[in-house]
């Protein structure tokens, strides 16, 4: 079939991709959907994307001034937060662009970046690198093997996800760019087209993390020692090329060096005691990960072989969460591989992906008691649509927030219970897709079973619960509680 084009392909395309989404969910399901999207996107936010939109458009004044490598100062000394700017400029980069309609509005008629058609500008930037993440995730689904309707099962699953829907449409975090520009590349690495390391290397100007996925990849084609410093030189060259243009400025290191700072050691924290000090869990675990890789031989079989790292990155990303001190919109890089390998366990995949659905969840309730300003703060709904009716909070005043409604019902308590069956749940889905790979038949790519839709249902009613317990703390504020 030859590919559509013009606005005529467009309307083909999306009524393809209705018809598919329909026939998982149903109609209801559609609608469930749509309904949680454009709530959450109206109407949730998180203070993080209000500097880093700002600095987006820092970025441009910068550019236009011919000064783009004083942009780091130029952060720094704008008093939008004294940290300055501290991502890699590949996420400013982004920003600005896509924020040069308001950069216009503001120099021309001074509208703020800061009101509520802005900001839903930048998260509408959120949302759609969203969307071509799961559908990224369904590319990827139909790499392995999986049936159509399965391909696109696993991109609402992931669309749902509460490791993925959380941190952008609720906490709008921005994970979800170089998270796409990851899964695009693992596609291509599926395809055996080198382009993939171009498009890691575009990934890694906005956050390093994705070079988790990088050196797994590498391991697991290339066992040359010479080639795998190559391709990592490769696929890390544009965020080298990055800092060094950067460093020119002495306020760059200023500002990246303070993040590093604060969170490298809290990743590195939790470990067991070694003969000559603690021995980092998360670096023993990713560095088995990798020499799993490196001494991987392949079979032969292309399916089995991508699953087979899927595998992996799920062993890798999930031992951040549950070791590495996972700031709970790291998550995203967690989802593909989590709901990519559930699909892998063949007649077991209802009880792996349900498994995930309960871990995800237990795993959000810790964080929403650890990081009570991410994930249901006082000031979810204050920058939105229902700005108006959180006047206490504008005004100073303390609020209800959802950490505040469970601990009330005492639920700290249960934290150390939570997690640990949060990790149990979690880990029971690679070990189950360890033991289905392990059968020729599955790694040659056995027919997948369809999931219920009931695993669609319950991701929505979680996130619809959630709705509920934020508007709860609303109205608990407005009333004074």
């Amino acid at each position: 079939m030859k590919k559509q084009v013009g606005s005529g392909g467009i309307t083909v395309l999306l009524r393809e991709e209705y018809r598919k989404l329909k026939e998982v969910t149903g109609t209801g399901g559609v609608l469930c959907i749509a309904l949680i999207l454009l709530w959450c996107f109206l109407t949730m936010y998180y203070a993080d994307i209000t500097v880093t939109c700002r600095f987006g458009l820092t970025f441009l004044d910068s550019l236009f001034d011919g000064k783009p490598f004083s942009f780091y100062a130029n952060a720094l000394s704008s008093g939008i937060a004294p940290e300055g700017a501290v991502y890699d400029i590949g996420i400013y980069v982004i920003f600005g662009i896509f924020g040069l309609p308001v950069w216009i509005l503001e120099k021309l008629a001074g509208v703020s970046a800061l009101s509520v058609g802005s900001l839903l500008w930048f998260k509408l930037l959120v949302l759609l690198f969203l969307l071509d993440c799961v559908h990224s995730v369904a590319k990827l689904g139909r790499e392995i093997g999986l049936s159509e309707r399965n391909a696109t099962a696993a991109a609402v699953l992931a669309l749902l996800s509460a490791n993925m829907f959380f941190p952008t449409m609720v906490a709008a975090q921005y994970d979800v760019l170089p998270l796409c520009f990851m899964l695009r590349g693992m596609e291509l690495w599926m395809k055996h087209d080198r382009r993939w390391l171009l498009l890691f290397a575009v990934s890694m100007t906005m956050k390093p993390m994705t070079a988790l996925t990088l050196l797994l990849l590498v391991l697991l084609r290339e066992k040359n020692v010479l080639r795998i410093l190559l391709q990592m030189l490769e696929g890390c060259s544009l965020m080298l090329l990055c800092k060094l243009l950067s460093s020119v400025n002495p306020a760059y290191g200023q500002s990246s060096g303070l993040f590093l700072k604060q969170n490298l050691p809290q990743i590195l924290g939790a470990g067991i005691q070694g003969g000559d000090g603690s021995i980092s869990l998360f670096v023993l675990c990713t560095a088995a990960v990798w020499l799993a890789a490196y001494f991987h031989e392949g079979t032969g079989d292309d399916r089995a072989e991508n699953r087979h790292m899927l595998l992996l990155g799920y062993c890798m990303w999930l031992s951040f969460a549950l070791f590495g001190h996972m700031l709970p919109y790291w998550a995203v890089y967690i989802v593909p591989f989590a709901i990519l390998t559930a699909f892998t366990c063949g007649k077991r995949t209802d009880g792996a992906l349900l498994a995930d659905m309960a871990g995800e969840a237990a795993l959000t309730g810790v964080w929403v008691m650890q990081y009570s300003w991410v994930y249901g703060g006082d000031t979810t709904y204050s920058y939105l649509l229902l700005k108006n009716f959180c006047g206490k909070v504008l005004a100073g005043g303390d609020g209800v927030k959802v950490d505040g409604l469970l601990r009330r019902m005492h639920m700290e308590k249960l934290q150390p219970g939570v997690y640990a069956a949060a990790a149990a749940c979690l880990l029971s889905t690679a070990a189950v897709a360890f033991l289905q790979q392990r059968r020729a038949g599955n790694a040659a790519g056995e027919t997948q079973e369809e999931p219920d839709r009931w695993q669609i249902r319950g991701r929505l009613l979680l996130l619809f619960l959630w709705i509920l317990l934020t508007l709860a703390a609303l109205v608990l504020t407005n009333r004074g509680y």
